[in-house]
């Protein structure tokens, strides 16, 4: 169910949608908690960030551009895995940092030029394509899984 929304929401982000200023939000403020929290449910329950479907809900609902959202989402995603490095090692009874180093510079690397190249080389609708790719490919990685 997850993976086939998730296919959906990564070809809407495909789709033109007008910009913001022209268009109204396709949905009130109020409703975007009534829209997040079964998601976020369901995203705790298969076990994947909950940023994955984030993204996707704010720009279907034209709550930002894309360059906002994709910030956003970032924040979001980064507290999220913060979170979860600290449970795996309080169930794991600690982490072993340094066995870890390579995917921690890595990450940092990665999220570094992300945001440069977001932020200041790529115009709004690539941010947008780029969004829709990774949740594509999330679509495809939990349906190719279950």
């Amino acid at each position: 169910l997850l993976g086939l929304s998730l296919v959906f929401a990564g070809i809407a982000l495909l789709l033109p949608v007008r910009e913001r200023a022209a268009v109204p939000a396709a949905a009130p403020p109020w409703a975007m908690p009534l829209a997040a929290a079964p998601l976020g449910y369901l995203a705790g329950l298969v076990g994947i960030g909950g940023g994955i479907i984030l993204a996707p809900l704010l720009h279907l609902a034209r709550w930002d551009g894309a360059r906002r959202i994709a910030a956003t989402a970032s924040v979001f995603i980064l507290v999220n895995s913060l979170a979860g490095l600290a449970g795996k090692a309080v169930a794991l009874g600690g982490l072993d940092v340094w066995a870890h180093v390579p995917l921690f510079v890595a990450v940092l690397a990665g999220g570094q030029i992300g945001s440069r190249l977001g932020a200041r080389r790529w115009p709004p609708v690539a941010v947008k394509r780029v969004t829709a790719a990774v949740v594509l490919a999330a679509a495809v990685n939990l349906l190719v899984q279950r």
